[in-house]
């Protein structure tokens, strides 16, 4: 069950590696996420909850883990970039899986998830674009009202001035 879907759209260099870690790269992910998938991102990482993102691609993976690295001091988090197996909260909060690692039981209800699972793949628009297709796709929704430090960050976040990559 797809609870959310986000075309990134994106020039191949603002995905290299070395723009991912630049606020310009951050800026223009967080950009072309949907309003609820960036709303559901920032509440998740707000509270502490852990993020999991699973592709058959682990340059994908490296894109999405940057983007939410980006949101969160260094001291914050703990990245297993890649396992293939489920990881518990307690040993990282942010975890790269295959594609075909499944989300555990206990995550399947939305009421009490502690994590948020993301699919993500590259993909390759008609127009000659290259972009990261992510899909929420376990986990809690946001609620209604977000936290005060999540509605903050969502605010500056999106009140950015559009990039432009030449």
């Amino acid at each position: 069950m797809h609870l959310e879907h986000s075309r990134l759209l994106s020039a191949p260099d603002v995905l290299s590696p070395a723009n991912l870690t630049s606020l310009a790269g951050l800026l223009q992910l967080f950009s072309t996420l949907t309003a609820a998938c960036q709303s559901t991102l920032l509440y998740h990482v707000c509270v502490g909850n852990q993020i999991v993102v699973r592709s058959a691609d682990t340059s994908a993976i490296a894109g999405a883990l940057a983007l939410v690295t980006q949101l969160l001091p260094s001291e914050f988090f703990r990245v297993i970039p890649m396992s293939s197996r489920y990881r518990e909260p307690y040993e990282c909060n942010l975890l790269g899986v295959a594609h075909t690692v499944g989300i555990p039981d206990e995550n399947s209800n939305a009421e009490r998830v502690h994590s948020l699972w993301l699919d993500c793949e590259w993909a390759h628009f008609s127009d000659g674009g290259v972009g990261l297709d992510m899909q929420l796709v376990g986990g809690a929704n946001a609620p209604p009202l977000l936290p005060t430090l999540a509605r903050q960050l969502l605010s500056v976040l999106t009140a950015a001035a559009p990039i432009t990559v030449t």
